[in-house]
């Protein structure tokens, strides 16, 4: 069990939060699992595609970095990194081995992860970016590792329809938006995704009036929820939990969906959690997985 993300109070409770969800994460027992708990991707160059990169994380924190690099000078080693920072002055979360080109300036280097590895990345991930770097001699290619995020989620019984941003840190929740736990997992990763809103007008008001006169029917509804890369998700709710003053226990190798709202009145930590289960995944259009945010910064 985690500690609750109070939506309606002081943002400095998001950072304690993301803080003790990241350590109960990091401090679970290693397992292996199929499904991955993170696929970060990178495209190497700007003016022309040098090369890819891929770095995946599993819920036990072990990992792997793939990196390919093409048309560069033949036979030269490359020395490559994860790391955080600038390109000029990067600071390394983990040094990989060199990854050699052959005759054409072509080289592949696939390397595993440690669980120390793993923890690194995520928590440094959590709070900020990691990216890629390559790099001989003077010359350096430098590309930002992103991954997929939750753009927006629908609830079609209670007509909730709303965008899906990112909370900066130090700010308090906005308005007219839904917002996502950075610290936590997205759809189609093992482990919880944590989507909130204010119990509000225009946002998740009917999930709180709902669960007051009717909670047991809302068991069975469906949510759906699309991504930034043009998925849409949709889940069953398995689980309705009023007056929480804890985030609902979960297994991080299982995907599972959490829906979060306040219970009021201002400034008290109960909170509503709808817990659910995936049941599909299908292609979407851009248009649908990118709605317009047209926040508010409310208080």
């Amino acid at each position: 069990m985690g500690i609750l993300l109070g939506v309606t109070r002081f943002p400095r409770l998001l950072g304690v939060f993301i803080l003790l969800v990241g350590f109960l994460a990091f401090a679970a027992t290693p397992v292996a699992a199929a499904t991955p708990k993170r696929i970060w991707q990178a495209t190497i160059g700007s003016s022309r595609v040098l090369g890819t990169a891929s770095l995946a994380l599993y819920p036990s924190y072990v990992g792997s970095v793939r990196i390919s690099i093409r048309g560069l000078t033949p036979r030269t080693t490359w020395q490559a990194m994860i790391y955080k920072g600038t390109c000029a002055h990067p600071t390394a979360l983990v040094k990989l081995p060199g990854i050699r080109t052959d005759g054409s300036g072509n080289g592949l280097r696939v390397t595993a992860l440690t669980v120390a590895n793993g923890i690194t990345v995520w928590s440094t991930a959590a709070n900020g970016s990691v990216a890629v770097r390559i790099a001989s001699g003077t010359t350096a290619y430098c590309e930002r590792l992103t991954y997929p995020v939750a753009t927006r989620v629908e609830i079609p019984r209670y007509g909730i329809d709303l965008p899906i941003v990112h909370q900066p840190a130090g700010l308090y929740p906005y308005c007219n938006v839904a917002l996502y736990a950075s610290a936590l997992s997205q759809p189609g990763e093992a482990g919880p995704t944590f989507i909130y809103a204010h119990a509000r007008t225009g946002m998740f008001l009917p999930l709180l009036t709902a669960s007051q006169t009717n909670a047991a029917g809302m068991v069975g509804m469906t949510v759906r929820v699309w991504t930034s890369d043009s998925r849409l998700y949709a889940y069953r709710i398995t689980r309705v939990l009023r007056h929480q003053y804890s985030t609902p226990a979960y297994d991080q190798r299982v995907e599972t969906l959490w829906l979060q709202t306040s219970e009021g009145p201002r400034g008290t930590r109960n909170k509503l959690f709808l817990v659910g289960t995936r049941v599909s995944v299908a292609e979407s259009t851009y248009a649908a997985a990118h709605p317009t945010p047209r926040l508010v910064v409310c208080g």
